[in-house]
Protein backbone atom coordinates (compact mmCIF):
# COMPACT_ATOMS: atom_id res chain seq x y z
CA UNK A 1 0.00 0.00 0.00
CA UNK A 2 1.44 3.36 -1.04
CA UNK A 3 0.17 6.61 0.41
CA UNK A 4 1.16 9.79 -1.43
CA UNK A 5 0.92 13.25 0.08
CA UNK A 6 1.70 16.53 -1.59
CA UNK A 7 2.08 19.85 0.20
CA UNK A 8 1.47 22.59 -2.37
CA UNK A 9 1.51 25.47 0.13
CA UNK A 10 3.87 25.82 3.09
CA UNK A 11 4.38 29.54 3.69
CA UNK A 12 6.13 31.20 6.59
CA UNK A 13 5.95 34.95 7.08
CA UNK A 14 8.39 36.58 9.51
CA UNK A 15 7.63 40.01 10.93
CA UNK A 16 10.56 40.57 13.25
CA UNK A 17 11.20 44.24 12.70
CA UNK A 18 14.52 43.51 11.01
CA UNK A 19 16.09 42.17 14.17
CA UNK A 20 16.76 38.68 12.79
CA UNK A 21 17.32 38.90 9.02
CA UNK A 22 18.86 35.40 8.89
CA UNK A 23 16.43 33.71 11.23
CA UNK A 24 15.24 31.15 8.66
CA UNK A 25 18.53 30.56 6.90
CA UNK A 26 20.38 27.29 7.33
CA UNK A 27 23.65 27.59 9.26
CA UNK A 28 26.89 27.12 7.34
CA UNK A 29 29.12 24.17 8.18
CA UNK A 30 32.06 25.00 10.48
CA UNK A 31 30.54 28.35 11.46
CA UNK A 32 29.23 29.37 14.87
CA UNK A 33 26.14 31.52 15.45
CA UNK A 34 25.02 32.99 18.76
CA UNK A 35 21.33 32.07 19.11
CA UNK A 36 18.92 33.88 21.37
CA UNK A 37 18.03 32.16 24.64
CA UNK A 38 14.84 30.10 24.42
CA UNK A 39 12.75 29.25 27.49
CA UNK A 40 10.65 26.11 27.58
CA UNK A 41 7.92 26.13 30.22
CA UNK A 42 5.22 23.50 30.22
CA UNK A 43 7.26 20.33 30.51
CA UNK A 44 6.65 18.32 33.67
CA UNK A 45 8.59 19.66 36.63
CA UNK A 46 10.21 16.25 36.99
CA UNK A 47 11.59 15.53 33.54
CA UNK A 48 13.35 12.42 32.29
CA UNK A 49 17.00 11.70 32.98
CA UNK A 50 19.92 10.53 30.88
CA UNK A 51 19.14 7.10 32.36
CA UNK A 52 15.83 6.90 30.43
CA UNK A 53 15.43 5.90 26.80
CA UNK A 54 13.83 8.85 25.02
CA UNK A 55 13.47 9.55 21.32
CA UNK A 56 12.44 13.08 20.40
CA UNK A 57 11.29 13.73 16.88
CA UNK A 58 13.58 16.25 15.20
CA UNK A 59 12.23 19.51 13.78
CA UNK A 60 12.68 18.04 10.31
CA UNK A 61 10.67 14.93 11.22
CA UNK A 62 7.85 16.95 12.78
CA UNK A 63 7.74 19.13 9.66
CA UNK A 64 7.82 16.07 7.39
CA UNK A 65 4.95 14.39 9.26
CA UNK A 66 2.84 17.51 9.81
CA UNK A 67 0.18 16.09 7.44
CA UNK A 68 -0.16 12.91 9.50
CA UNK A 69 -2.15 12.15 12.60
CA UNK A 70 -0.05 11.08 15.56
CA UNK A 71 -1.10 7.46 15.03
CA UNK A 72 0.08 7.69 11.42
CA UNK A 73 3.40 9.20 12.45
CA UNK A 74 4.08 6.54 15.08
CA UNK A 75 3.12 3.81 12.63
CA UNK A 76 6.10 4.94 10.53
CA UNK A 77 8.48 4.48 13.46
CA UNK A 78 9.24 0.85 14.27
CA UNK A 79 9.14 0.05 17.96
CA UNK A 80 5.65 1.42 18.52
CA UNK A 81 2.78 -0.94 17.69
CA UNK A 82 -0.14 1.09 16.32
CA UNK A 83 -3.70 -0.17 16.06
CA UNK A 84 -5.76 1.80 13.55
CA UNK A 85 -9.43 0.80 13.60
CA UNK A 86 -10.29 1.78 10.04
CA UNK A 87 -10.12 5.15 8.27
CA UNK A 88 -12.64 6.75 10.64
CA UNK A 89 -11.83 4.68 13.72
CA UNK A 90 -9.65 5.36 16.73
CA UNK A 91 -5.87 5.00 16.71
CA UNK A 92 -3.89 3.70 19.69
CA UNK A 93 -0.25 2.82 20.37
CA UNK A 94 1.54 0.35 22.61
CA UNK A 95 5.18 0.08 23.65
CA UNK A 96 7.19 -3.09 24.25
CA UNK A 97 4.36 -5.57 23.98
CA UNK A 98 1.98 -3.68 26.23
CA UNK A 99 -1.66 -2.77 25.76
CA UNK A 100 -2.94 0.58 24.50
CA UNK A 101 -4.13 1.41 28.03
CA UNK A 102 -0.53 0.98 29.25
CA UNK A 103 0.59 3.95 27.11
CA UNK A 104 0.37 7.39 28.69
CA UNK A 105 -0.12 10.53 26.56
CA UNK A 106 1.12 13.67 28.31
CA UNK A 107 0.20 17.19 27.12
CA UNK A 108 2.43 19.91 28.58
CA UNK A 109 3.00 17.76 31.65
CA UNK A 110 -0.55 16.47 32.20
CA UNK A 111 -1.72 12.94 31.24
CA UNK A 112 -4.73 13.32 28.93
CA UNK A 113 -5.97 9.74 28.61
CA UNK A 114 -9.74 9.59 28.80
CA UNK A 115 -10.33 8.17 32.32
CA UNK A 116 -13.31 6.18 31.06
CA UNK A 117 -11.43 4.51 28.19
CA UNK A 118 -8.04 4.59 29.98
CA UNK A 119 -6.45 5.63 26.66
CA UNK A 120 -6.20 8.51 24.20
CA UNK A 121 -7.31 8.47 20.56
CA UNK A 122 -4.15 9.33 18.61
CA UNK A 123 -6.03 9.61 15.30
CA UNK A 124 -7.49 12.90 16.59
CA UNK A 125 -4.06 14.44 17.30
CA UNK A 126 -2.25 16.01 14.36
CA UNK A 127 1.54 15.82 14.46
CA UNK A 128 1.91 19.41 13.23
CA UNK A 129 -0.02 20.79 16.20
CA UNK A 130 2.95 20.58 18.58
CA UNK A 131 6.45 21.99 18.75
CA UNK A 132 8.02 18.92 20.36
CA UNK A 133 7.01 15.24 20.42
CA UNK A 134 8.85 12.70 22.54
CA UNK A 135 8.66 8.92 22.90
CA UNK A 136 9.63 7.69 26.38
CA UNK A 137 10.17 3.94 26.40
CA UNK A 138 9.65 1.73 29.42
CA UNK A 139 7.85 2.12 32.71
CA UNK A 140 7.25 5.72 33.76
CA UNK A 141 4.95 5.13 36.72
CA UNK A 142 7.39 6.76 39.14
CA UNK A 143 7.39 9.88 36.92
CA UNK A 144 3.98 10.10 35.25
CA UNK A 145 1.87 8.01 37.62
CA UNK A 146 -1.05 5.77 36.70
CA UNK A 147 -0.99 4.25 33.22
CA UNK A 148 2.63 4.74 32.16
CA UNK A 149 3.47 1.01 32.15
CA UNK A 150 4.85 0.43 28.66
CA UNK A 151 5.78 3.90 27.47
CA UNK A 152 4.79 7.57 27.31
CA UNK A 153 4.14 10.01 24.46
CA UNK A 154 4.82 13.65 25.37
CA UNK A 155 3.35 16.63 23.49
CA UNK A 156 4.72 20.11 24.18
CA UNK A 157 3.95 23.67 23.20
CA UNK A 158 7.18 25.65 23.48
CA UNK A 159 6.49 29.22 24.58
CA UNK A 160 9.61 31.17 23.62
CA UNK A 161 10.97 34.60 24.52
CA UNK A 162 11.20 35.78 20.90
CA UNK A 163 10.53 39.43 20.05
CA UNK A 164 8.26 40.33 17.16
CA UNK A 165 5.89 37.95 15.45
CA UNK A 166 5.93 34.88 13.25
CA UNK A 167 3.15 33.58 11.03
CA UNK A 168 3.13 30.15 9.38
CA UNK A 169 0.45 28.93 6.95
CA UNK A 170 0.35 25.27 6.02
CA UNK A 171 -1.94 23.58 3.54
CA UNK A 172 -1.79 20.10 2.04
CA UNK A 173 -3.77 17.43 0.29
CA UNK A 174 -3.65 13.70 -0.25
CA UNK A 175 -5.48 10.82 -1.82
CA UNK A 176 -9.14 9.92 -1.08
CA UNK A 177 -10.15 13.53 -0.49
CA UNK A 178 -7.73 14.26 2.32
CA UNK A 179 -7.11 17.96 3.06
CA UNK A 180 -5.41 19.78 5.91
CA UNK A 181 -5.09 23.51 6.49
CA UNK A 182 -3.35 25.13 9.43
CA UNK A 183 -2.20 28.47 10.82
CA UNK A 184 0.40 29.07 13.54
CA UNK A 185 0.87 32.63 14.80
CA UNK A 186 3.38 33.58 17.49
CA UNK A 187 3.69 37.05 19.00
CA UNK A 188 6.46 37.96 21.41
CA UNK A 189 7.44 40.97 23.48
CA UNK A 190 9.55 41.81 26.49
CA UNK A 191 7.10 40.35 29.00
CA UNK A 192 4.19 38.91 27.06
CA UNK A 193 4.10 36.28 24.33
CA UNK A 194 1.44 34.02 22.88
CA UNK A 195 0.74 31.27 20.39
CA UNK A 196 -2.39 30.74 18.29
CA UNK A 197 -2.75 27.49 16.34
CA UNK A 198 -5.68 26.70 14.05
CA UNK A 199 -6.20 23.40 12.20
CA UNK A 200 -8.82 21.81 9.97
CA UNK A 201 -8.61 18.28 8.55
CA UNK A 202 -11.09 16.41 6.36
CA UNK A 203 -11.18 13.27 4.21
CA UNK A 204 -13.66 11.23 2.15
CA UNK A 205 -11.80 7.93 2.70
CA UNK A 206 -13.57 6.43 -0.31
CA UNK A 207 -10.90 3.94 -1.31
CA UNK A 208 -11.54 0.62 -3.01
CA UNK A 209 -11.35 -2.76 -1.26
CA UNK A 210 -12.22 -6.41 -1.89
CA UNK A 211 -15.17 -7.77 0.10
CA UNK A 212 -15.69 -11.29 1.49
CA UNK A 213 -17.07 -12.47 -1.86
CA UNK A 214 -14.01 -11.31 -3.78
CA UNK A 215 -15.80 -8.37 -5.38
CA UNK A 216 -14.28 -4.91 -5.54
CA UNK A 217 -16.18 -2.28 -3.58
CA UNK A 218 -15.68 1.39 -2.76
CA UNK A 219 -15.80 2.28 0.92
CA UNK A 220 -18.87 4.28 1.82
CA UNK A 221 -19.87 6.36 4.84
CA UNK A 222 -16.33 7.04 6.08
CA UNK A 223 -16.06 10.83 5.85
CA UNK A 224 -14.26 12.72 8.64
CA UNK A 225 -13.98 16.39 9.60
CA UNK A 226 -11.80 17.70 12.41
CA UNK A 227 -11.19 21.21 13.83
CA UNK A 228 -8.70 22.36 16.46
CA UNK A 229 -7.86 25.66 18.18
CA UNK A 230 -4.95 26.24 20.57
CA UNK A 231 -4.23 29.47 22.44
CA UNK A 232 -1.15 29.65 24.66
CA UNK A 233 -0.22 33.04 26.20
CA UNK A 234 2.54 33.56 28.77
CA UNK A 235 3.68 36.46 30.94
CA UNK A 236 7.20 36.94 32.38
CA UNK A 237 8.67 39.33 34.88
CA UNK A 238 12.12 39.00 36.40
CA UNK A 239 12.55 35.37 37.44
CA UNK A 240 8.86 34.42 37.35
CA UNK A 241 6.58 33.20 34.60
CA UNK A 242 2.88 32.44 34.22
CA UNK A 243 1.78 30.30 31.27
CA UNK A 244 -1.70 29.38 30.10
CA UNK A 245 -2.45 26.52 27.70
CA UNK A 246 -5.78 25.85 26.03
CA UNK A 247 -6.72 23.28 23.41
CA UNK A 248 -10.19 22.72 21.97
CA UNK A 249 -10.90 20.24 19.23
CA UNK A 250 -13.84 18.39 17.77
CA UNK A 251 -14.22 15.62 15.23
CA UNK A 252 -17.21 14.39 13.26
CA UNK A 253 -16.81 11.00 11.66
CA UNK A 254 -19.00 8.51 9.88
CA UNK A 255 -18.21 4.94 10.86
CA UNK A 256 -17.91 2.75 7.74
CA UNK A 257 -19.44 -0.74 7.54
CA UNK A 258 -17.39 -3.79 8.40
CA UNK A 259 -16.87 -6.55 5.84
CA UNK A 260 -19.90 -8.41 7.19
CA UNK A 261 -22.20 -5.36 7.08
CA UNK A 262 -24.04 -4.36 3.87
CA UNK A 263 -24.14 -0.71 4.98
CA UNK A 264 -23.64 1.55 7.96
CA UNK A 265 -25.25 4.74 9.27
CA UNK A 266 -23.18 4.91 12.49
CA UNK A 267 -21.83 8.33 13.41
CA UNK A 268 -19.57 9.59 16.19
CA UNK A 269 -18.89 13.08 17.55
CA UNK A 270 -15.77 13.71 19.65
CA UNK A 271 -14.99 16.91 21.51
CA UNK A 272 -12.15 17.78 23.90
CA UNK A 273 -11.48 20.93 25.89
CA UNK A 274 -8.19 21.11 27.78
CA UNK A 275 -6.94 24.07 29.83
CA UNK A 276 -3.88 24.41 32.05
CA UNK A 277 -2.26 27.18 34.08
CA UNK A 278 1.39 27.07 35.20
CA UNK A 279 3.42 29.31 37.52
CA UNK A 280 7.22 29.08 37.77
CA UNK A 281 9.70 30.83 40.07
CA UNK A 282 13.39 30.28 39.28
CA UNK A 283 16.31 31.18 41.56
CA UNK A 284 20.03 30.45 41.30
CA UNK A 285 19.97 27.02 42.92
CA UNK A 286 16.29 26.33 43.57
CA UNK A 287 12.91 26.64 41.86
CA UNK A 288 9.21 26.36 42.63
CA UNK A 289 6.36 25.38 40.31
CA UNK A 290 2.57 25.28 40.74
CA UNK A 291 0.20 24.07 38.05
CA UNK A 292 -3.47 23.21 37.53
CA UNK A 293 -5.50 21.78 34.65
CA UNK A 294 -9.05 20.94 33.65
CA UNK A 295 -9.64 18.29 30.97
CA UNK A 296 -12.98 17.40 29.41
CA UNK A 297 -13.78 14.65 26.88
CA UNK A 298 -17.13 14.09 25.19
CA UNK A 299 -17.99 11.16 22.91
CA UNK A 300 -21.44 10.80 21.32
CA UNK A 301 -22.23 7.70 19.25
CA UNK A 302 -25.39 6.85 17.35
CA UNK A 303 -26.45 4.01 15.08
CA UNK A 304 -30.14 4.03 14.13
CA UNK A 305 -29.89 0.59 12.49
CA UNK A 306 -28.97 -0.94 15.85
CA UNK A 307 -31.11 1.52 17.84
CA UNK A 308 -27.94 2.50 19.72
CA UNK A 309 -27.47 6.01 21.09
CA UNK A 310 -24.87 6.77 23.79
CA UNK A 311 -23.42 9.94 25.28
CA UNK A 312 -20.25 9.79 27.34
CA UNK A 313 -18.50 12.64 29.15
CA UNK A 314 -15.35 12.55 31.25
CA UNK A 315 -13.85 15.30 33.40
CA UNK A 316 -10.47 15.58 35.08
CA UNK A 317 -9.03 18.18 37.44
CA UNK A 318 -5.29 18.27 38.14
CA UNK A 319 -3.36 20.17 40.79
CA UNK A 320 0.40 20.10 41.30
CA UNK A 321 3.09 21.82 43.39
CA UNK A 322 6.80 21.08 43.19
CA UNK A 323 10.14 22.32 44.47
CA UNK A 324 13.69 21.65 43.30
CA UNK A 325 17.05 22.28 44.97
CA UNK A 326 20.55 22.04 43.43
CA UNK A 327 23.79 21.66 45.35
CA UNK A 328 27.34 22.06 44.15
CA UNK A 329 28.95 18.82 43.09
CA UNK A 330 26.05 17.64 40.92
CA UNK A 331 23.43 16.83 43.60
CA UNK A 332 19.76 17.61 42.96
CA UNK A 333 16.66 16.94 45.04
CA UNK A 334 13.03 17.35 43.89
CA UNK A 335 9.69 17.05 45.67
CA UNK A 336 6.36 16.82 43.88
CA UNK A 337 2.76 16.52 45.07
CA UNK A 338 -0.20 15.91 42.73
CA UNK A 339 -3.98 15.61 42.98
CA UNK A 340 -6.24 14.20 40.25
CA UNK A 341 -10.04 14.05 40.39
CA UNK A 342 -11.96 12.10 37.72
CA UNK A 343 -15.65 11.93 36.83
CA UNK A 344 -17.19 9.67 34.20
CA UNK A 345 -20.80 9.97 32.97
CA UNK A 346 -22.35 7.57 30.47
CA UNK A 347 -25.76 6.32 29.38
CA UNK A 348 -24.25 2.84 29.86
CA UNK A 349 -23.44 3.42 33.55
CA UNK A 350 -26.37 1.92 35.43
CA UNK A 351 -25.32 3.43 38.77
CA UNK A 352 -24.94 6.95 37.35
CA UNK A 353 -21.70 8.98 37.28
CA UNK A 354 -18.60 7.40 38.76
CA UNK A 355 -15.91 9.35 40.58
CA UNK A 356 -12.29 8.62 41.48
CA UNK A 357 -9.69 10.75 43.29
CA UNK A 358 -5.93 10.13 43.26
CA UNK A 359 -3.29 11.82 45.42
CA UNK A 360 0.46 11.25 45.08
CA UNK A 361 3.83 12.36 46.38
CA UNK A 362 7.13 11.89 44.54
CA UNK A 363 10.74 12.21 45.68
CA UNK A 364 13.59 12.33 43.18
CA UNK A 365 17.34 12.48 43.73
CA UNK A 366 20.03 12.67 41.05
CA UNK A 367 23.80 12.83 41.19
CA UNK A 368 25.54 13.81 37.98
CA UNK A 369 29.26 14.13 37.28
CA UNK A 370 29.42 16.41 34.28
CA UNK A 371 28.54 14.47 31.13
CA UNK A 372 30.43 11.34 32.23
CA UNK A 373 27.89 9.58 34.43
CA UNK A 374 24.66 9.94 36.38
CA UNK A 375 22.73 8.04 39.04
CA UNK A 376 19.02 8.76 39.42
CA UNK A 377 16.46 7.52 41.92
CA UNK A 378 12.72 8.19 42.15
CA UNK A 379 10.14 7.11 44.72
CA UNK A 380 6.41 7.67 44.23
CA UNK A 381 3.54 6.90 46.61
CA UNK A 382 -0.05 7.22 45.43
CA UNK A 383 -3.46 6.88 47.06
CA UNK A 384 -6.67 6.18 45.13
CA UNK A 385 -9.92 7.02 46.95
CA UNK A 386 -8.01 6.83 50.21
CA UNK A 387 -6.52 3.41 49.49
CA UNK A 388 -2.72 3.26 49.45
CA UNK A 389 -1.25 1.83 46.26
CA UNK A 390 2.13 0.07 45.99
CA UNK A 391 5.23 2.26 46.28
CA UNK A 392 6.73 2.97 42.85
CA UNK A 393 10.57 2.97 42.99
CA UNK A 394 12.95 3.69 40.12
CA UNK A 395 16.73 3.57 39.97
CA UNK A 396 18.81 4.17 36.86
CA UNK A 397 22.38 4.84 35.79
CA UNK A 398 24.17 6.41 32.83
CA UNK A 399 27.87 6.20 31.98
CA UNK A 400 29.93 7.50 29.06
CA UNK A 401 32.48 4.69 29.17
CA UNK A 402 34.21 5.96 26.01
CA UNK A 403 33.98 9.22 24.03
CA UNK A 404 31.87 7.40 21.45
CA UNK A 405 30.03 4.89 23.69
CA UNK A 406 27.41 5.29 26.42
CA UNK A 407 25.68 2.68 28.59
CA UNK A 408 22.52 3.16 30.61
CA UNK A 409 20.01 1.01 32.41
CA UNK A 410 17.23 1.04 34.98
CA UNK A 411 15.00 -1.03 37.23
CA UNK A 412 11.50 0.21 38.06
CA UNK A 413 8.08 -0.76 39.27
CA UNK A 414 4.83 0.10 37.50
CA UNK A 415 1.08 0.04 38.07
CA UNK A 416 -2.16 0.87 36.31
CA UNK A 417 -5.65 1.31 37.72
CA UNK A 418 -8.63 -0.05 35.75
CA UNK A 419 -10.44 2.49 33.60
CA UNK A 420 -13.93 3.58 34.63
CA UNK A 421 -15.44 1.64 31.72
CA UNK A 422 -13.50 -1.45 32.80
CA UNK A 423 -15.36 -1.36 36.11
CA UNK A 424 -18.77 0.16 35.38
CA UNK A 425 -19.69 -0.34 31.70
CA UNK A 426 -22.94 -2.21 31.15
CA UNK A 427 -22.74 -4.92 30.00
CA UNK A 428 -19.33 -6.31 30.88
CA UNK A 429 -17.94 -3.98 33.54
CA UNK A 430 -16.23 -5.62 36.50
CA UNK A 431 -15.91 -3.54 39.71
CA UNK A 432 -13.76 -6.31 41.23
CA UNK A 433 -10.86 -5.83 38.81
CA UNK A 434 -7.46 -5.56 40.46
CA UNK A 435 -4.87 -2.93 39.40
CA UNK A 436 -1.99 -4.03 37.19
CA UNK A 437 1.43 -4.09 38.89
CA UNK A 438 4.84 -5.19 37.71
CA UNK A 439 8.61 -4.76 37.51
CA UNK A 440 10.69 -3.76 34.50
CA UNK A 441 14.41 -3.79 33.68
CA UNK A 442 16.31 -2.45 30.68
CA UNK A 443 19.88 -2.00 29.49
CA UNK A 444 21.00 0.09 26.50
CA UNK A 445 24.26 0.69 24.66
CA UNK A 446 24.70 3.61 22.27
CA UNK A 447 27.66 3.95 19.91
CA UNK A 448 28.50 7.00 17.84
CA UNK A 449 31.63 6.20 15.80
CA UNK A 450 31.12 9.31 13.65
CA UNK A 451 29.39 12.61 14.41
CA UNK A 452 26.77 11.84 11.76
CA UNK A 453 26.20 8.16 12.65
CA UNK A 454 24.58 6.72 15.79
CA UNK A 455 23.55 3.15 16.70
CA UNK A 456 21.63 2.09 19.81
CA UNK A 457 20.54 -1.35 21.03
CA UNK A 458 18.26 -1.81 24.04
CA UNK A 459 17.25 -5.00 25.81
CA UNK A 460 14.25 -5.03 28.14
CA UNK A 461 12.28 -7.41 30.34
CA UNK A 462 8.99 -6.80 32.13
CA UNK A 463 6.47 -8.77 34.20
CA UNK A 464 2.95 -7.43 34.68
CA UNK A 465 0.68 -9.14 37.18
CA UNK A 466 -3.14 -8.93 36.92
CA UNK A 467 -2.97 -7.66 33.33
CA UNK A 468 -6.42 -6.27 32.37
CA UNK A 469 -7.80 -7.43 29.03
CA UNK A 470 -11.24 -7.42 27.41
CA UNK A 471 -12.05 -10.91 26.12
CA UNK A 472 -15.12 -12.25 24.26
CA UNK A 473 -17.72 -14.09 26.31
CA UNK A 474 -20.90 -16.00 25.50
CA UNK A 475 -22.86 -12.87 24.56
CA UNK A 476 -20.58 -9.87 25.12
CA UNK A 477 -16.99 -8.83 25.79
CA UNK A 478 -15.85 -8.28 29.37
CA UNK A 479 -12.56 -7.34 31.10
CA UNK A 480 -10.69 -9.78 33.29
CA UNK A 481 -7.33 -10.02 35.07
CA UNK A 482 -4.85 -12.28 33.29
CA UNK A 483 -2.50 -13.79 35.87
CA UNK A 484 0.86 -12.60 34.50
CA UNK A 485 2.22 -11.32 31.19
CA UNK A 486 5.96 -11.34 30.48
CA UNK A 487 7.42 -9.04 27.84
CA UNK A 488 10.99 -9.12 26.61
CA UNK A 489 12.79 -7.96 23.51
CA UNK A 490 15.51 -6.07 21.69
CA UNK A 491 15.22 -2.61 20.13
CA UNK A 492 17.77 -1.47 17.56
CA UNK A 493 18.06 1.86 15.80
CA UNK A 494 20.59 3.30 13.34
CA UNK A 495 20.47 7.01 12.48
CA UNK A 496 22.53 9.02 10.00
CA UNK A 497 22.34 12.80 9.60
CA UNK A 498 24.24 15.11 7.29
CA UNK A 499 23.90 18.88 6.97
CA UNK A 500 25.42 21.27 4.44
CA UNK A 501 24.91 24.93 3.61
CA UNK A 502 21.59 24.44 1.80
CA UNK A 503 20.73 20.76 2.18
CA UNK A 504 20.25 18.04 4.78
CA UNK A 505 19.82 14.27 4.75
CA UNK A 506 18.29 12.09 7.46
CA UNK A 507 18.11 8.30 7.63
CA UNK A 508 16.52 6.24 10.42
CA UNK A 509 16.50 2.42 10.32
CA UNK A 510 15.04 0.40 13.18
CA UNK A 511 14.25 -3.21 13.96
CA UNK A 512 12.42 -4.46 17.06
CA UNK A 513 11.81 -7.95 18.35
CA UNK A 514 9.15 -8.16 21.06
CA UNK A 515 7.95 -11.32 22.75
CA UNK A 516 4.93 -10.71 25.02
CA UNK A 517 3.43 -13.92 26.39
CA UNK A 518 0.58 -14.98 28.65
CA UNK A 519 1.63 -16.95 31.75
CA UNK A 520 -1.82 -18.13 32.80
CA UNK A 521 -2.87 -21.62 33.92
CA UNK A 522 -4.65 -22.54 30.68
CA UNK A 523 -2.24 -24.72 28.64
CA UNK A 524 -3.99 -23.61 25.43
CA UNK A 525 -2.75 -20.03 25.85
CA UNK A 526 0.27 -20.25 28.17
CA UNK A 527 3.42 -19.05 26.42
CA UNK A 528 1.57 -17.65 23.42
CA UNK A 529 2.02 -14.13 22.07
CA UNK A 530 -0.50 -11.59 23.37
CA UNK A 531 -3.19 -10.71 20.83
CA UNK A 532 -2.59 -7.77 18.45
CA UNK A 533 1.12 -7.52 19.34
CA UNK A 534 3.51 -8.08 16.37
CA UNK A 535 6.66 -9.99 17.24
CA UNK A 536 8.80 -8.30 14.55
CA UNK A 537 8.83 -4.72 13.27
CA UNK A 538 11.15 -3.14 10.71
CA UNK A 539 11.10 0.51 9.72
CA UNK A 540 13.03 2.86 7.44
CA UNK A 541 12.67 6.61 7.00
CA UNK A 542 14.81 8.63 4.56
CA UNK A 543 14.41 12.37 4.12
CA UNK A 544 16.16 14.90 1.88
CA UNK A 545 15.83 18.68 2.18
CA UNK A 546 17.14 21.07 -0.46
CA UNK A 547 16.55 24.73 0.36
CA UNK A 548 12.75 24.94 -0.20
CA UNK A 549 12.07 21.32 -1.21
CA UNK A 550 11.54 18.15 0.87
CA UNK A 551 11.26 14.49 -0.17
CA UNK A 552 10.52 11.69 2.31
CA UNK A 553 10.54 7.95 1.70
CA UNK A 554 9.22 5.50 4.25
CA UNK A 555 8.92 1.74 4.57
CA UNK A 556 7.53 -0.42 7.35
CA UNK A 557 7.04 -4.15 7.84
CA UNK A 558 5.02 -5.72 10.64
CA UNK A 559 4.80 -9.45 11.25
CA UNK A 560 1.48 -11.22 11.79
CA UNK A 561 -0.75 -10.41 14.76
CA UNK A 562 -2.94 -12.98 16.46
CA UNK A 563 -6.55 -12.01 17.21
CA UNK A 564 -7.44 -14.88 19.56
CA UNK A 565 -5.58 -15.98 22.69
CA UNK A 566 -5.20 -19.56 21.43
CA UNK A 567 -3.79 -18.30 18.07
CA UNK A 568 -6.62 -19.89 16.08
CA UNK A 569 -7.11 -16.62 14.15
CA UNK A 570 -4.62 -14.02 12.96
CA UNK A 571 -4.07 -10.90 10.88
CA UNK A 572 -1.42 -11.31 8.20
CA UNK A 573 1.75 -9.25 8.31
CA UNK A 574 1.88 -6.21 6.06
CA UNK A 575 4.23 -3.88 4.21
CA UNK A 576 3.58 -0.14 4.15
CA UNK A 577 5.27 2.32 1.81
CA UNK A 578 5.16 6.10 2.00
CA UNK A 579 6.17 8.89 -0.36
CA UNK A 580 5.80 12.56 0.54
CA UNK A 581 6.80 15.84 -1.11
CA UNK A 582 6.92 19.28 0.49
CA UNK A 583 7.71 22.85 -0.44
CA UNK A 584 8.07 25.90 1.77
CA UNK A 585 8.75 29.56 1.22
CA UNK A 586 9.93 32.13 3.75
CA UNK A 587 10.00 35.92 3.69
Amino acid sequence: MIRVYCTPIFLTVLLLGGQHPNWCQESIVDSVFQLEVVEIVGRPFMSTDLTDKVIRLTDAEVAAFHMESLSGTLQSLAGVAVRQYGPAGIGTASFRGGSAAQTSVVWNGFPIQNPMLAQADLSLIATGQFDEIGLHYGSGSSLWGNGAVGGTITLRDMLTSMSGSRLALRSGMGSFGFQQHGLNWEIGGRNLSSQIKLLRRSARNDFQYVDLFGEEQRLDHAQTIQNSIQFNPSFRWRNQKVSFYSWWQNASRNIPPTKVQPRSVAHQEDEQLRMALAYALEKDDWSFHARAARLEDRVSYQDSLLDLFTNNRAFQWWGEIAAKKNWTGGHQLELLSQYNHQIGRSDSYVAGPNVRSNTSGTLRYTFQKGTKWMISGRLRQEWSDGQRLPVMPYIGFYSAVLPYMQIKGSVSRSYRLPGLNDMFWNPGGNPSLRPETGWAQELAVQVQPLPVVSYQITGFHRNVMDWIQWVPGASFWAPENIQTVTSKGLEQELTMKHHSANASKHLRVSYNWVRSTDKGDDPAITGRQIIYIPEHQLGLQAQWNWTELMVRLGYQWNSRRFTTRDHSSELAGFHLGQLAFGWHKSW
